[in-house]
C-alpha cells in the first residue's frame, strides 16, 4: 500500500502579520469614529445646555419686568431707591420691585419682592431680597443665571421715544412715568454673540 502525503491547510506568518495589521488599522479607525461621535454629542449637549440657560435667563427678566410694581424701597442705609433703578452696564445692573408673587398657603406676607440683576465676573446674577426695605443685615437669595457673558447692557425708552442709558432720568419731569415704556436688554455671550430682547413694561 503506497503512502499518501497529507497537505496541511493554514496561514503563513506573513499572512498573520498582514491580517493583524489590517485589524489594528480598522480598530483605530473605528475608535476614532466612535470618539468623533461622542465628541459631537458632547458639543451638542453643551450647546443645548447653554441655550436652555439663556432661555431661562430671559424668562426671569421678562417675568420680573412685566410684573414691575410702583413701589420705591429703602436700602440698607435708609436711602430711598426708585421702583426701577438701573445703569447701563456693570455692577449696578438693574433693580426693581415686582409683584405677582404667588402665595398658595395664604401666608401673611407681601406679594412684592425686590430683585436685582448684575454682572459678576462674567456671570449674570439675580438677587432676591427677603424684605423690600432692607436693614444692615437683610437676607438675600442669589442665583447664577448665565455664565460666559462679556457684557450686560440696558437701554430705556422714555415717553418721548428717546433711548436713555440709565433710569430714572436725572431731570425727571413731574409727569414722567415711573416706568420706561420698554427696556432693551443686550447680553453679549462669548460663544453665542449678542442677544437682544425688547421688553415692554406695564403702564
Amino acid at each position: 500500500m503506497s503512502g499518501r502525503s497529507t497537505k496541511q491547510n493554514g496561514f503563513t506568518l506573513l499572512e498573520i502579520l498582514v491580517a493583524a495589521s489590517i485589524f489594528s488599522i480598522m480598530s483605530v479607525l473605528a475608535l476614532t469614529g466612535i470618539k468623533s461621535v461622542i465628541d459631537s454629542q458632547e458639543q451638542i449637549n453643551q450647546v443645548a445646555s447653554e441655550i436652555q440657560l439663556l432661555q431661562s435667563t430671559l424668562h426671569y427678566l421678562e417675568q420680573d419686568l412685566q410684573f414691575a410694581s410702583n413701589r420705591a424701597v429703602r436700602d440698607e442705609y435708609g436711602d430711598e431707591q426708585a421702583a426701577i433703578k438701573a445703569g447701563n452696564t456693570g455692577l449696578q445692573g438693574l433693580s426693581l420691585t415686582r409683584g405677582g408673587i404667588r402665595n398658595p398657603q395664604g401666608l401673611k406676607r407681601s406679594n412684592l419682592v425686590r430683585v436685582r440683576y448684575w454682572l459678576n465676573e462674567n456671570t449674570l446674577m439675580r438677587s432676591r431680597y427677603k424684605s423690600l426695605d432692607r436693614g444692615p443685615e437683610n437676607g438675600v437669595i442669589e442665583r447664577r443665571l448665565l455664565d460666559q457673558l462679556d457684557e450686560f447692557e440696558l437701554r430705556f425708552l422714555n415717553k418721548k421715544n428717546q433711548w436713555l442709558t440709565f433710569w430714572p432720568p436725572v431731570e425727571q419731569a413731574d409727569n414722567e412715568p415711573v416706568f420706561p415704556r420698554a427696556i432693551e436688554v443686550t447680553l453679549t455671550h462669548n460663544k453665542m454673540g449678542k442677544i437682544k430682547r425688547l421688553i415692554a413694561l406695564p403702564n
